[in-house]
């Protein structure tokens, strides 16, 4: 299957990227910074005839390649909401609900050139997605 690589800077974690403003939850300045910087990325890719958007019946398996600035302890999982809700913003996809399947793999340090890789592939109709690792959970 064929895939689409972007790269963005290494994201920002989810206890990072929320605040209370008045009773509210609103973005940290940062996190809107983070947001803005994925979208025009995106938008100016499109302009320039990348191929996306995914339309809303495409399944996606999407990978994120993370390669840190430090070796601190990070959970991966946490640093998915504000990037994808980011992507989704600025256009590759209707809705992140379409990943079928999604991957979070730790890469190496990476100091000051910490980004995050992404891979995205469109499942084809049909195509089932079997786990390497787990037992296959559908009926023979």
């Amino acid at each position: 299957m064929d895939y689409q690589q972007l790269v963005f800077d290494y994201p920002l974690t989810v206890n990072k990227i929320y605040r209370n403003f008045k009773g509210r939850i609103v973005l940290t300045p940062k996190a809107k910074e983070y947001k803005a910087k994925v979208v025009n990325q995106l938008k100016r890719a499109i302009k320039i005839g990348y191929h996306f958007p995914y339309n809303e019946q495409a399944s996606l398996q999407v990978e994120y390649w993370l390669y840190a600035p430090d070796n601190r302890r990070r959970d991966l999982a946490n640093l998915d909401k504000l990037l994808s809700d980011a992507i989704t913003e600025g256009g590759l996809w209707p809705d992140d609900s379409q990943i079928d399947d999604h991957r979070f793999i730790r890469g190496y340090i990476a100091g000051d050139d910490a980004r995050v890789e992404i891979y995205i592939t469109e499942i084809p109709p049909g195509y089932e997605i079997l786990s390497e690792i787990a037992p296959n959970p559908l009926p023979d």
